[in-house]
């Protein structure tokens, strides 16, 4: 049994799943496989399975409950699978739409870019800012030091993002870069 093809076990899922007995063409079309690849799995399975009269069966009751029984187990443990992974997903998602520091760059529209060869992160504003506070425009110094918290509200280190370089829009098209710690003070 270990030494079972992908075709091997599909034809005996397939046994399983659709009664027990069926005609070779059935278990080609169930499977989407040639006949002949159902022909050559059938040789591989003689013993586990026979084809009497052009209708396939198990060779006893005990292998097709022990096969039963596998191929259920096996079904359990994918959608298991699946369900755990969909959930975790989900709560990636969820937490992802409430965290402070999405929120933060939403508002900023802001992002985290290149990533540098010292494991340094690029923090991208899109947002005008200004370094001078008698503008309309949001003062870099605050806008900073809110995404540094919310980052740290987030349970994250805020280490990594105060060594990070930020890269913001300071009107027009024209980019200023600059580091996010000695931008704080």
């Amino acid at each position: 049994m270990r030494d079972l093809c992908e075709s091997d076990v599909e034809v005996l899922e397939t046994l399983v799943t659709d009664g027990g007995e069926q005609h070779p063409q059935q278990i080609a079309n169930n499977t989407e496989r040639g006949i002949s690849t159902i022909y050559r799995a059938l040789e591989r399975l003689h013993g586990i399975v026979r084809n009497e009269g052009a209708s396939v069966s198990f060779a006893s009751k005990k292998y097709e409950q022990e096969i039963a029984a596998i191929v259920e187990s096996t079904e359990h443990q994918i959608e298991n699978a699946a369900d755990r992974a969909a959930k975790i997903l989900d709560l990636e998602t969820r937490q992802a739409a409430s965290s402070a520091w999405q929120k933060w760059c939403q508002k900023y529209a802001a992002k985290i870019t290149d990533v540098t060869d010292e494991n340094q992160p690029t923090v991208r504003i899109d947002t005008i800012l200004s370094r001078l506070k008698s503008t309309s425009y949001p003062n870099l110094q605050e806008v900073l030091s809110e995404g540094v918290d919310d980052w740290h509200r987030d349970g994250r280190d805020p280490g990594e993002l105060l060594e990070a370089t930020v890269k913001w829009r300071a009107g027009g098209d024209a980019w200023e870069v600059g580091k996010v710690k000695p931008t704080l003070r």
